[in-house]
């Protein structure tokens, strides 16, 4: 199974502020949702809890230490686990694993992870998530796909695929 990360990142490694995104760009929703649909996604309480609901056509992974967890949209489409590793071994059939957030899931699935989809935001903005730092020299740039004429949005961005090297 080949562990993915998915995640849009201001130039100040900000990926949230107050349980939502800092930006709206939907070329980047658009492109977040082609990327996971039909793929398992995993993804922190927090992250889960910002969602107005599971995200459709993917399996819903929500990784919590709380036992016993449950919340309201909680459907058949969700599995709760305690870790990312207890995560990977409940979809060891899937080809991909896609990890959206937040942080601290972003931080435990970099070890792990071989592909990341990373849509840079040219800006520093305000926030308080950040993605966790990591060793650029681990991976190559395998695409870079900039979109700085893109008038829907207040912010310039680029679509990055990095490879582990």
């Amino acid at each position: 199974m080949r562990v993915n990360i998915i995640v849009a990142a201001a130039e100040n490694g900000v990926i949230g502020r107050a349980g939502d995104l800092p930006w709206r760009i939907s070329a980047d929703l658009k492109r977040f949702k082609r990327i996971t649909i039909g793929h398992p996604i995993v993804m922190g309480r927090k992250t889960f809890e910002s969602l107005p609901s599971p995200l459709p056509g993917r399996k819903n992974i929500i990784v919590t230490r709380q036992r016993n967890y449950s919340h309201e949209q909680i459907n058949d489409n969700c599995l709760v686990v305690s870790s990312l590793d207890e995560a990977m071994v409940s979809e060891k059939h899937a080809k991909e694993l896609m990890v959206i957030g937040g942080a601290a899931i972003y931080r435990e699935a970099l070890p792990h992870s071989q592909r990341m989809f990373f849509t840079e935001v040219h800006a520093s903005v305000d926030g308080d998530v950040y993605f966790p730092e990591f060793s650029k020299a681990q991976w190559t740039e395998t695409h870079r796909d900039p979109q700085l004429n893109d008038t829907t949005s207040r912010y310039h961005y680029s679509f990055v695929v990095l490879e582990r090297a």
